[in-house]
């Protein structure tokens, strides 16, 4: 099938670390969103490029269309771990008193190392 040979080139994509390449040739598969594999791979795509919230609404996605794939229900659990993570993390840097969206923080976060 068409569609599985484009999914392997994304999986050869998102494997090498070439994610702005497997998120291209996912839209030009966007005729069918709502596959499965599709919101997967969108959802390891997301992550990779650290958007947390993304990656949980497409792994999510896959889940409801395939809920008996194991697969993306561990993958939203493996997002759930790194938001909680981030969340933390935002929290400590916070508490300390830097600022978390600002081109300080490096500095800001080098006084705590």
């Amino acid at each position: 099938m068409e569609y599985e040979h484009s999914f392997e080139q994304v999986q050869y994509l998102i494997d090498n670390g070439q994610n702005e390449e497997a998120e291209n040739m996912l839209m030009t598969l966007q005729t069918h969103p709502d596959q499965a594999k599709w919101n997967y791979m969108m959802a390891v795509v997301s992550m990779n490029k650290g958007w947390l919230e993304y990656a949980a609404q497409y792994a999510e996605k896959a889940h409801e269309l395939e809920p008996d794939n194991s697969m993306y229900s561990s993958y939203i659990e493996t997002i759930r771990k790194q938001r909680s993570e981030a969340n933390k993390n935002n929290n400590i840097k916070s508490a300390a008193g830097c600022c978390i969206d600002c081109a300080d923080c490096c500095e800001c976060l080098s006084s705590f190392s």
